[in-house]
Parts: structure tokens; C-alpha cells; sequence
């Protein structure tokens, strides 16, 4: 029997969607009982809960139907949510996807897992009475850009991945072609290759950053991908390698 119900702003945004999905159907698997949803209108919070502690039924508010109670959400970074769990009623509120995250976190106070996506990575435990503990919390992201590179995002979301897309690179931009300049590229077997590039080579470094500088000055990033090309074929010369540190790499079974 449900004893809670989910409360929205009365036009839920596409993360506030998300969160009650979450949550609506979570809880139903758990326990069995289905929450129903209704909306909030503007400036009825207030008596929204004094009116939940005479009515026995608890009203979970989400989003933005929740942020009067939480004055300094402006100062949220994107990712970031607010949930306070107190006798009578909970609160989530999140900047961007943070509502979905917070209610993601009381999921996972209940016992929820999502360790892989699909149903063999999914633990819910099964209980008739769901009980959180009141509290009051205030967490955020601690790094902007957060994917795998995977296609099922719903899990990613569960996990709290999100922020931008960063745009993974092979390679250094900005450096002039193999055939014009071979000495910025790798020294291999006592020949230059094109593959990868002569990191010890201090134009190479000038070049990238000219490069880099050269694309915010246009607007682009703020995250610029860049990396080594994909393969082997990395730089022998001396210079290089004083910049090895001497790691093993037992995945390829050589040294780093």
C-alpha cells in the first residue's frame, strides 16, 4: 500500500521526468505499491506539507516544485542536487540532471545497485516497508565531464555520469604535415614515422598550445580532445624516452 506520493511542478522538465520515472517504478518492484503523481502549483509548498503531517501520507517533491526550500540553488554547479528527508516529507531538487541524481541516491539508500546495464548488473532488494532516514544533503559533481564511452545512457545517468561530451582525440592538432616537418613525429628503429608524434620536442608542444589558444580565441571547448594516435609506434628518441617513468603495462605485457 502506497503511503507516499510523488509530487511535480506542472510542467515537469525532461530530468524531473526522469527522476519520477525512476523513482515511480523502483519503488513499485521493491514493494509492490505504485506512488501516484500530482502536480504542485506555484507557491502551494508550504501547505503541500503542513498538510502532509495530518494526512499520513508522505509527499516526495522533486525538481523545481521543491527549490523554495533550498535558497541557494543558484549557486549549484550543473549536476549538483539537494535532497532533505524529513519525518513527513522529502525534498530533491537538482541542477540539469541533479534532481534524477539525487533520486537516484535515495534509490540507492533503499538498497538499489545498477552495477551493469540491463538486468544482470541490477540489484533491488524486495521489502513491503521502505524507511530512509532523515538527513539533509548537499552533493555535487566533482569533475564537469562524466561518460563512458557506451551507448546506454539511462544507466550512465544512473551512475551520475553526464556534464558535456567529451570530445575524445587521436593525435596532436596543429602540427604541420609528416612530410614537411618529420622531426616533430615519433623516432622509431632509428627512422621517423608518422604514427605518433616527438612529445620531448619542445616545437611540438609550442604548436599544440598555439593551436588550442587559437580555437578558444573562436569559441570552441571548452574541453578540447587530444591524445596519442591508436597503436604502438611511440617516439625512441633519447629525449623521449628520459620521459618514460619505468610503469609496467601487463594488459600489452611490455613497459608504459
Amino acid at each position: 500500500k502506497a503511503v507516499a506520493f510523488v509530487v511535480l511542478p506542472p510542467a515537469p522538465d525532461a530530468a524531473e521526468k526522469l527522476a519520477a520515472r525512476e523513482l515511480i517504478d523502483h519503488v513499485e518492484k521493491i514493494s509492490g505499491a505504485k506512488l501516484e503523481t500530482v502536480p504542485l502549483e506555484p507557491d502551494a509548498l508550504d501547505a503541500l506539507l503542513k498538510g502532509s503531517a495530518k494526512s499520513g501520507m508522505t509527499p516526495v517533491v522533486l525538481g523545481r516544485a521543491a527549490l523554495p526550500k533550498f535558497p541557494r540553488a543558484k549557486e549549484w554547479a550543473p549536476g549538483a542536487f539537494a535532497l532533505t528527508v524529513a519525518k513527513d516529507h522529502v525534498l530533491v531538487a537538482g541542477a540539469g540532471e541533479g534532481t534524477a541524481f539525487g533520486v537516484c541516491e535515495l534509490l540507492e539508500q533503499l538498497g538499489v545497485r545498477w552495477f551493469l546495464p540491463g538486468p544482470l548488473g541490477t540489484v533491488i532488494p524486495e521489502s513491503k516497508t521502505l524507511t530512509l532516514k532523515e538527513q539533509e544533503s548537499v552533493q555535487a559533481p566533482s569533475f564537469p565531464s562524466r561518460w563512458f564511452q557506451m551507448p546506454d545512457r539511462d544507466w550512465q545517468v544512473r551512475v551520475r555520469c553526464g556534464g558535456p561530451v567529451f570530445p575524445g582525440g587521436h593525435g596532436l592538432h596543429g602540427l604541420p604535415k609528416f612530410a614537411d616537418a618529420p622531426d616533430l613525429y615519433a623516432l622509431v628503429g632509428g627512422k621517423r614515422t608518422p604514427r605518433q608524434h616527438c612529445l620531448s620536442n619542445p616545437k611540438v608542444l609550442d604548436l599544440v598550445v598555439a593551436d588550442v589558444i587559437a580555437k578558444r580565441k573562436k569559441g570552441l571547448g571548452p574541453i578540447i580532445g587530444m591524445g596519442p594516435n591508436d597503436g604502438r609506434g611511440f617516439c625512441e628518441c633519447e629525449h623521449c624516452k628520459r620521459l618514460d617513468a619505468g610503469d609496467f603495462d601487463p594488459f600489452s605485457n611490455e613497459p608504459s
